[in-house]
This record gives C-alpha cells, structure tokens and sequence, in this order.
C-alpha cells in the first residue's frame, strides 16, 4: 500500500511542491509571479493609451488599414466558423 501512495505522490501534478511532512510548500520565487502580471497589464495599458493618441495618419493608410482590419477579422470569422 505505501509503494502505491508513493507512487501516486510521484506521479500527481502538486508532487513537485510536496515535502517530507506531506504539506504543500511554495517556492519564494512564485510569490513574484502575479506582481510581474499586474505589472505587464499596467504596461499593456499604457502602451494602449499611447496607441491610440499616436496620430492615426494620411488618409491613404488610414485606408490601407481599414483592408488590414477587415482582412483580421475575416481571418478570425473564419477561424471561429471552423
């Protein structure tokens, strides 16, 4: 019995966080992870407002871009049709 509980400890996904005393332990490191996600959403945001106070351009690629749009979102209709 204890060398099946074994090796389901060692095959269960949390085996890597499991110590001797059967408790689950974090590594340090992982306590950064959702700061460094808030901090790439602030940046997204901030890279957005930029975005979209950047002057948009002539009216020839304010054009050229409205085919790109289109294009986009044909792909994606298609994409989500099949």
């Amino acid at each position: 019995m204890r060398k099946i509980l074994l090796a389901l400890t060692v095959l269960s996904p949390l085996s890597a966080f499991a110590d001797a005393g059967n408790s689950l332990s974090i590594p340090a490191y992982w306590y950064g992870v959702p700061l460094i996600a808030v901090v790439a959403l602030a940046m997204a945001f901030f890279f957005y407002k930029a975005m979209m106070k950047a002057d948009p351009g002539s009216s020839r690629m304010q054009e050229i871009a409205q085919y790109v749009r289109e294009g986009a979102y044909a792909y994606l209709h298609r994409q989500y049709r099949t």
